[in-house]
């Protein structure tokens, strides 16, 4: 399948991505540097805060595309890369899955990236029918991660 040059880019990165942010989740072994950096508390407030802003921009995507004059191809791209960047930034921050809420939180989020990417509503794919079950999914995945978001930072700012 091909998809419109505006779209292919970010697919495949993002793609590339979220393999490469299953990797520390499925027990490949973490760089030493990168858990040497993670023990600083400012440094996962830091890559976290971010996490969260990033966040914050999928959800303007929501708002943005129902404004007149929305140049929507672009908002949609603007969307994809963020999403790709997703992943890797959820890697940066998290360096296992944890247990519990913390568990649930990394596997919705990575779940709702590989949504993302199967979005019917790109075009050049062949899922028609698909958009009725994809759309409230990813919707109802982006709720699950930003309740759980707010989970995390209640827990961590209150218990650490």
């Amino acid at each position: 399948m091909r998809y419109p040059a505006h779209t292919r880019r970010p697919i495949f990165w993002g793609t590339v991505a979220l393999v490469l942010a299953l990797l520390p989740f499925l027990g490949v072994p973490t760089p030493e540097g990168l858990r040497q950096i993670y023990a600083d508390p400012t440094y996962r407030v830091g890559t976290g805060f971010a996490l969260t802003v990033l966040v914050a921009f999928q959800w303007a995507y929501v708002v943005l595309r129902r404004r007149p004059g929305t140049d929507l191809k672009a908002l949609l791209v603007q969307h994809l890369w963020i999403g790709a960047a997703a992943p890797i930034l959820l890697m940066i921050h998290a360096l296992s899955s944890g247990y519990g809420y913390q568990a649930a939180l990394v596997w919705v989020f990575l779940a709702n990236c590989v949504l993302g990417l199967l979005s019917p509503r790109i075009p050049g794919r062949q899922l028609r029918g698909l958009e009725r079950l994809w759309l409230p999914l990813h919707i109802a995945g982006s709720i699950s991660v930003v309740a759980l978001i707010a989970i995390h930072v209640v827990v961590v700012t209150r218990y650490h």
